[in-house]
């Protein structure tokens, strides 16, 4: 009786182990998510003070900027816009929240003062 309660535990503590690996390694697996902006300054002046906030905004929404009105240069094709910003995202999920949140919507009236955005999109991370 005794060894078949053991077996019968071993096999519980397996299968609660099991789930939980395939869990952390499903959450792993997630492919980031690149949103890119392509844009032109239109006011320098009012760019530091801009950019400070759309940081604060972006990073507690738990996006991480990789580039932040970084220079975009010609390799092939047409010739690129004169400043992209990249920002990491969990997943496509998450960007999308972010982009249509009251917190992105709010930067807006200063966002236009400082810059036209040229297109806007998102790039899965894949193997």
């Amino acid at each position: 009786m005794k060894s078949k309660f053991k077996v019968m535990l071993a096999m519980l503590a397996g299968t609660a182990l099991g789930a939980t690996s395939i869990q952390v390694l499903q959450a792993k697996w997630r492919p980031k998510v690149y949103a890119i902006t392509e844009l032109k300054t239109e006011n320098v002046t009012g760019l530091k003070t801009y950019l400070a906030k759309e940081r604060e905004v972006i990073g507690a929404a738990g996006g991480i900027i990789k580039s932040q009105r970084g220079g975009a240069y010609p390799i092939d094709g047409a010739a690129p816009p004169a400043g992209v910003a990249i920002v990491e995202w969990d997943s496509l999920d998450d960007a999308r929240a972010f982009y249509g949140s009251p917190a992105w919507a709010d930067l807006a009236a200063m966002r236009g003062q400082v810059q036209t955005m040229v297109r806007q999109y998102a790039v899965e991370e894949r193997d």
